[in-house]
């Protein structure tokens, strides 16, 4: 027979713990304010954790399209515009062709050559002029009487032509030559203040009406030289010396 163990004693139940609440603050208390939390710029970029994986070897790469080259665009296609709204080769506003000034040019040295050969001719006119004067006054100093007289301050000369009609008249008083439209008969004095001079006349009819008889010039009272008419022209010339 087995003896009876003694009866082990119960487990002691434990009463449950109790937490006991916080202190109530006191009344005045509030609560610090909230503040929102100021953001902050994104940082730097950041390389992924992940490193590069190699593609495996059955991916393949996506084919693109080909690029074109540099300044070639497909067909149809047309190049980007330029600054303005406006394709390579076109401006804002046509700009009209410019004129050729080829024959304002011609024009100008024309005129330049016409006026060069007016005033040649002009000048060569008036040469042929002179040399006919120079001429017709050789021949008449060639045709003129020499006097020698007396000494004195002022020498009186006195010329004439006798006719009729209008006629010119080229008188030289020593020192210029004039020419004058006139009728006939004319007379005229000179005083000539020099030891030595030369006077001449030469009188030319105008017209029909025109008719010269006769020139005479006297020096001091002395008639130097008298002419008669040659071909309705008179020429009388005088060269005194004293």
């Amino acid at each position: 027979m087995t003896t009876p163990s003694p009866q082990e004693p119960a487990p002691e139940q434990s009463a449950p713990e109790t937490f006991s609440q916080p202190p109530a603050p006191p009344p005045s208390w509030a609560p610090p304010p909230q503040y929102s939390q100021q953001p902050y710029p994104p940082g730097p970029y950041q390389q992924p954790a992940t490193a590069y994986q190699q593609p495996t070897a059955g991916w393949q790469q996506p084919s693109w399209p080909a690029q074109p080259a540099p300044g070639a665009y497909p067909p149809g296609s047309h190049p980007p515009a330029q600054a303005g709204g406006y394709p390579p080769g076109w401006s804002p506003v046509q700009q009209a062709p410019k004129k050729k000034r080829t024959g304002l040019i011609i024009g100008v040295i024309a005129g330049v050559l016409l006026l060069f050969c007016g005033v040649a001719g002009g000048f060569g006119w008036w040469v042929y002029q002179k040399a006919q004067e120079k001429a017709a006054d050789a021949a008449i100093l060639a045709d003129a009487e020499y006097e020698y007289g007396n000494r004195y301050d002022e020498h009186r000369v006195i010329l004439t032509a006798s006719g009729s009609g209008p006629v010119t008249l080229t008188l030289f008083n020593g020192i210029s030559e004039q020419s004058v439209d006139t009728s006939l008969p004319w007379r005229q004095t000179l005083e000539v203040a020099e030891d030595e001079f030369t006077v001449w006349i030469k009188i030319t009819a105008r017209g029909e009406n025109g008719n010269p008889q006769r020139c005479t010039i006297e020096v001091d009272g002395t008639p130097v030289v008298q002419r008669g008419p040659k071909d309705k022209a008179l020429t009388c010339a005088v060269v005194f010396a004293s």
